[in-house]
């Protein structure tokens, strides 16, 4: 209430009102410097930051509860005690955030302050990233549940035998660890902060001169003395966890941000941000890795192996929101139709409130450097016993009328309410409002194409590696002299490029069209063929364990389909063969097609059995 210097006043709220976290370090720097330039006063210091401006993970990280329980269900030696420890250091945080820092002892002594909160906060947090990379290596998920017996496999072949010698160096990594929870080789605390070794350098160097022994222990979770080689294997495997968690800088969103929640071991802990906003990363999802993705699908209900990266931000955005709090980003608009968005939609309509969604097409003076979608939303998580309203404004504005100036202004006269019961699980459709009505009316008054025809539309042929299954005429030649009878399994196909309308002209395009239950026996000319790249058609066994963190399966995604076959589709290849009609996956125009021979369709298109 004394201060009138708005340039104080905004040194004030940026200390204890703004939060920040970037997996870069140098953009955490940047935006300090950004935030210091804004509320620059001149004879004052620069203000601490670093209490608020955090370098880390956004989305990878740990939760106080389901952590607390994972290591309760473990017999970990873990005391609750030290959760409350966090929960004390609240109270520095508050005195930080009071600090004025109007000269350099203040800027000192609010330094000092955050140093005593890390000294809390850091050991625990350093406990969570071990557990974080235990979950994204997979070592409890890739352990069979009893030790593997290699002097029962005598005999037996030696691929059976190489996947058991798998398994049990799984299993030994699982048991190491669990010793390490357990307390066996000291505090899990320290040795998850890098303060206490399991193993002494030089009992590694000796054991590393003698021969692999077959351990002792018969159980996951040995409950007698460990000897030296399982002491060595969980030194290397908490090395091979801190390198890991040093790498990906996961935050912990609790412990890292003390004093924004409070009852953190309880089953609903109080709390959360009061708006969380941002451009969250785009990152194709063939780009994040096995690694990656295993913890995303043990942490998000919104996971699918095909989603990009900025869906996770969506949910994590609303998990930090305390009720009542609202969420905005700025992200592609391609989650409002994409099938990987299912699950993230049907969170939105199940756990928030819709309040506004922006659609700008494919306008690019946004972002100009980006090819972008851009879209606009507002969250709202609700509080409790709230009742939700019934509409949500919608904003839709065509790509080449978006405006370079006065953009609120055409945001708020396209603007137009729709029932928030309209968004649901499945794709959002947004149109301007003349077109909405005139969907609505389609709705309200036509036959959807599927009732109309009897019959759905089927996708194309997906086949795992088009450059062992699509070949040219050339190739389709060699293969037939080579053997006559593989004309019955090369059928010619069309591309959604080539579907024009009402007619398609075919390319000279061949497909090996090797369904579920074909005898390839019968075919070996074709057999041969695909031989040449069976390292790289093999799916991938549901099974399989990586034996270095950094290896990736060489193969096909993991399916019931043999090496040899397509991948997709299952139970209506018949409908290949017959009078059919054709329609692009993506097209701008309606483009459809009649097909009255046996030509087949890759993934880029669909057909509609039917020639009516």
């Amino acid at each position: 209430a004394q201060l009138d210097d708005r340039h104080v006043v905004r040194r004030m709220v940026l200390k204890r009102v703004v939060y920040g976290v970037d997996k870069n370090p140098m953009a955490v720097e940047l935006a300090k410097v950004a935030l210091w330039l804004h509320s620059f006063t001149v004879g004052a210091p620069l203000s601490f930051l670093d209490h608020h401006l955090r370098a880390g993970d956004s989305v990878i990280g740990a939760f106080v509860r389901p952590t607390v329980a994972a290591l309760q269900a473990r017999g970990a030696l873990f005391n609750l005690g030290q959760i409350a420890r966090v929960e004390q250091v609240a109270g520095l945080m508050a005195e930080i955030e009071a600090t004025t820092d109007n000269d350099v002892a203040e800027v000192s002594a609010s330094k000092q302050k955050f140093g005593a909160v890390e000294d809390v906060t850091d050991p625990i947090a350093d406990l969570f990233s071990l557990l974080t990379a235990e979950r994204m290596l997979g070592v409890f998920e890739a352990a069979p549940k009893t030790k593997p017996d290699l002097r029962k496999l005598a005999g037996k072949p030696e691929k059976q035998i190489e996947k058991a010698k798998i398994a049990l160096a799984a299993f030994e990594r699982a048991a190491a660890l669990q010793l390490v929870l357990e307390g066996t080789f000291g505090d899990p605390i320290r040795i998850a902060s890098g303060a206490e070794r399991i193993a002494p350098p030089e009992l590694k160097a000796q054991l590393a001169l003698l021969p692999p022994d077959e351990p002792e222990q018969q159980g996951l979770f040995p409950t007698i003395g460990v000897d030296d080689r399982r002491r060595v294997a969980a030194d290397g495997l908490v090395e091979e966890v801190l390198r890991l968690s040093k790498r990906e800088r996961f935050l912990h969103w609790e412990i890292a941000f003390p004093n924004v929640w409070q009852r953190l071991a309880s089953a609903e802990p109080e709390g959360g941000f009061d708006a969380v906003i941002g451009n969250p990363p785009y990152v194709r999802q063939e780009l994040l890795g096995d690694e990656v993705k295993r913890v995303l699908k043990s942490g998000y209900a919104s996971y699918s192996g095909m989603a990009d990266l900025y869906v996770y931000f969506y949910e994590q955005g609303l998990r930090l929101l305390r009720p009542g709090g609202r969420m905005s980003y700025v992200v592609t608009n391609k989650w409002l139709k994409a099938g990987y968005a299912e699950e993230l939609r049907a969170l939105f309509a199940d756990t928030a409130w819709l309040e506004f969604v922006a659609d700008f097409g494919h306008a690019k003076h946004f972002f100009p450097d980006a090819d972008v979608f851009p879209s606009v939303l507002v969250m709202r998580r609700p509080m409790r016993a709230e009742a939700a309203p019934e509409e949500t404004k919608v904003c839709v504005i065509p790509r080449d009328l978006v405006p370079r100036k006065g953009l609120s202004a055409a945001v708020e006269e396209a603007t137009f309410p729709l029932p928030r019961a309209m968004f649901t699980r499945e794709a959002w459709v947004l149109e301007p409002k003349p077109v909405m009505d005139l969907l609505d009316k389609i709705r309200r008054n036509g036959v959807p194409l599927a009732e109309y025809a009897g019959c759905k539309p089927l996708y194309g042929i997906k086949t795992g590696l088009n450059e062992a299954f699509l070949i040219n005429t050339a190739k389709r030649d060699e293969q037939v002299r080579a053997d006559p009878t593989s004309a019955e399994i090369i059928k010619p196909y069309l591309r959604g490029q080539d579907i024009e309308r009402w007619h398609s002209p075919w390319n000279g395009l061949y497909m090996i069209f090797a369904r579920r239950g074909i005898d390839i026996d019968a075919y070996p000319a074709v057999k041969r063929h695909l031989e040449s790249y069976r390292d790289r058609l093999e799916p991938k066994p549901s099974d399989w364990v990586p034996s270095q963190p950094e290896e990736k399966w060489a193969g096909r995604k993991e399916g019931n389909y043999l090496w040899f076959e397509v991948q997709d589709p299952v139970d209506y290849w018949e409908k290949f063969l017959e009078p059919k009609i054709l329609v692009k996956r993506i097209e701008f125009y309606a483009d459809f097609a009649i097909d009255l021979t046996n030509n087949h369709v890759n993934d880029s298109a669909l057909i509609i059995p039917t020639i009516d």
